[in-house]
This record gives structure tokens, C-alpha cells and sequence, in this order.
């Protein structure tokens, strides 16, 4: 398994540093005004088989975090910009919890405290996976000494990497990279021809571009509607569906 050229990807090649996009700087800022706010912690569960090798697993998202830099990114301020920070590598935040002789109401509370506990914008990873193991879940019947056979997977991750469709490109991705580890058989992902830096950079180009003074006046229209073009249809600096954006 070789992603080591999931990063050079146009603009970003051997980034490790870029600004944040304005719906990044929006949520930053929020940050920096509301640091024990946990509004855009995003989480999303999965049952697994009680069988699953979950060494496998975890080295599985260690793949998946060197595969897409915006896993191995940071956020801090500097000389009073927002700015993000792709690190080389990062130690995956996996870890477990034995729910075996949990009942549903105590998972329901756990999974509530891994969703809503901050991450550590600047000096930690801004995801992390938690497997409750042998969870009390309906989805098989309990083994022979009546526990729980299955266990559940959560990821959170902040708003600042991802989003909802993130995480759907996540999980069919692990499941590749699990089935790589665990028989051998290569997990013929896409490489990856664009990053989320490509996208910083695009934005940047047309913010500060010969259009820029365009959109700034066609933002806000004088009164009666007349005078300066509207905003194209289309175009702007709309949020892209997700923050690994490979078209």
C-alpha cells in the first residue's frame, strides 16, 4: 500500500501550511469566540461483526489518514491569521471501549460523550474513532454466554475538515483498506488528483483576482435592482460537497 503521493496534487504539492477558506474562517472564528462549544462536532456510527481484526482496523484509518492531508491537519493563528497546518504523519486517535455489559440507555450516553467532547485545535488531531466493543446493539442474537457479538464504530470529526459527505467517502475507503490488511488483495483506490489545498488556493485566486472587485460590488446591488451585475449563476466561492474533493 503506497499513498505516497496522495499529497502532490497540483497546487499543494509539499504544502504543509495554507490559509482557511472563508466557510473554514467562519467556523474558526466561531471557535475562537465559543472554545467550549461543540455545535460543529459531526459523528456518524457503524455496527461491525465481533469477528473484525481491530488491529487491522486501526491501521486500516492510519492509511486512510496518510491517504488525505486534511486528516493530518491542524489549525492555530498566526500573527493573527487563521491558518491550517498538514502534518506529515499523526498518531490516529483510536481507542476502546468495552460495552459488553452496557445496556442501550449507558451506550446512548457514551456515544453523546465521545460526540460532543472538544478537540484540540492546534495541538491534537481534529477526528477520532472510537470502538464500543460487544455493544448492546439489536443487529445479531447475543453468543452462548449471552453477550453481545457485535461491536460499534464512531467517528467524529470537526466541521473544520469534513462534513456529512466526508464521512460517506470514509467508510467505503475503510473498507477497503481493511480488506487490504486483512487478505492481502490491493484496495485499487483512485489516487487522489486534487486536495482540499488545491481548493484554498482557488478560492484565494479569485478573491484577489482581476474579478474580484466584480463580485465584491455585485455582492450587495444598489437600491431598485439597476446599476452593477448580478452574481453569475454558479460561480462565487460556494463550499465544494466535501473536503477530499477528487473530480
Amino acid at each position: 500500500m503506497d499513498f505516497s503521493g496522495a499529497e502532490e496534487t497540483n497546487a499543494s504539492a509539499f504544502l504543509n501550511k495554507s490559509p482557511l477558506t472563508r466557510e473554514q474562517a467562519a467556523l474558526w472564528f466561531h471557535h475562537i469566540a465559543a472554545p467550549e462549544s461543540v455545535a460543529y462536532n459531526l459523528a456518524g456510527a457503524v455496527v461491525i461483526p465481533g469477528d473484525t481484526d481491530l488491529e487491522a482496523l486501526q491501521r486500516a484509518f492510519r492509511w486512510l489518514a496518510e491517504r488525505h492531508p486534511m486528516l493530518r491537519t491542524s489549525f492555530t493563528d498566526q500573527h493573527g491569521e487563521p491558518v491550517q497546518r498538514i502534518h506529515p504523519s499523526i498518531e490516529v486517535a483510536f481507542q476502546y471501549e468495552d460495552a459488553s455489559g452496557w445496556n442501550s440507555a449507558q451506550l446512548d450516553k457514551a456515544q453523546a460523550f465521545e460526540t460532543f467532547r472538544l478537540f484540540d485545535m492546534e495541538q491534537g488531531t481534529v477526528w477520532r474513532v472510537v470502538v464500543f466493543q460487544q455493544a448492546p446493539i439489536s443487529i445479531r442474537e447475543n453468543d452462548s454466554n449471552g453477550r453481545p457479538q457485535d461491536h460499534l464504530i464512531l467517528l467524529t470529526l470537526h466541521h473544520l475538515i469534513g462534513n456529512l459527505w466526508s464521512i460517506a467517502i470514509i467508510l467505503p475507503e475503510i473498507a477497503a483498506l481493511y480488506w487490504e490488511e486483512t487478505t492481502g488483495v490491493p484496495a485499487s483506490l483512485k489516487p487522489l488528483r486534487t486536495s482540499y489545498a488545491d481548493h484554498v488556493n482557488k478560492e484565494l485566486g479569485r478573491m484577489t483576482g482581476p474579478q474580484a472587485g466584480i463580485r465584491s460590488r455585485g455582492a450587495v446591488p444598489k437600491a431598485g435592482g439597476r446599476g452593477n451585475p448580478p452574481l453569475p449563476v454558479g460561480d462565487g466561492f460556494h463550499p465544494i460537497p466535501h473536503m477530499w474533493w477528487n473530480k
